[in-house]
């Protein structure tokens, strides 16, 4: 998957919650587009830990998707 579609599908309204499949078999969820921040080459996403704001964020590599 490449930044565009990913920006697609974040901007989509409503938002439709996504899983991002990893290639080493991770799977990130995206329950909010806030959630995900898209650039050319790399994909932040912040990882909910039961609290308001998350603390964790995983950082994915466009050769990982």
């Amino acid at each position: 998957m490449v930044a565009k579609e990913l920006l697609d599908l974040q901007r989509e309204r409503p938002f439709r919650p996504l899983r991002i499949f990893i290639s080493d078999g991770e799977v990130y969820e995206v329950r909010h587009p806030e959630m995900m921040f898209v650039t050319k080459t790399r994909v932040v996403i912040a990882l909910p830990n039961g609290e308001e704001v998350p603390e964790k964020r995983g950082r994915l590599g466009s050769e990982r998707l």
